[in-house]
Order: structure tokens, then sequence, then C-alpha cells
């Protein structure tokens, strides 16, 4: 899972507050991302978040709190890669270090 041993760092508040009046079958699609997010299972988040948007009607706030939470997922879900690329290499190089030389 990306974002393991972290709390998860993206922000619901806007989220949370963008649908809170909406219908209940948007508002508990939003529920799923949003408890997605806390499990710090990022790209389920990012699913719902892409599923709701593309079949929801949305208010203005509403799709502009789905893209800035999409784009903060997105930012995590990089970052998580690139860490465990580095970690690789990097364990990858030790290897490479530890074999007896000729």
């Amino acid at each position: 899972m990306v974002g393991c041993g972290s709390k998860s760092k993206v922000d619901t508040s806007k989220l949370e507050s963008a649908f809170s009046s909406a219908e209940a079958s948007v508002k508990s699609e939003i529920e799923k991302a949003i408890q997605a997010i806390k499990a710090e299972d990022l790209a389920g988040a990012l699913t719902q978040l892409q599923k709701t948007h593309a079949k929801a009607k949305l208010t203005e706030a509403q799709k502009q709190a789905i893209k800035d939470t999409i784009e903060a997922l997105q930012k995590l879900i990089a970052e998580g890669a690139t860490k465990s690329v580095e970690k690789a290499a990097g364990e990858a190089t030790k290897t490479l270090q530890d074999l007896p030389k000729k």
C-alpha cells in the first residue's frame, strides 16, 4: 500500500465541506473516498474520486474540491513511488558492493 507507515497527508476538510449538503448517493461516494484516504488506500481513494467526478452532477465547488484532492493524492503516490525506487537503488548498490571482488 502506498503511504504505509505514515499518517495520511491529504487534507479531506475541503472535500467534506463541499459535499456536506450533497444528495445522499453522491455524499456516500465521497465518504467512501474519504475513508480510503484515512485508511491510506490512496489508489482506492483516487479511483473513487475519479468515478464520482465522472458520473455525478456536481457544483463548481465540489468539482474543485475533488480536483484538489486528486492532485494531492497523485503527488503522494508519486512521492511514494520515488522513495521506493530510491530505496531499491540503494539496496542494489549495497548488494553490488558486497559482492566478492575478483
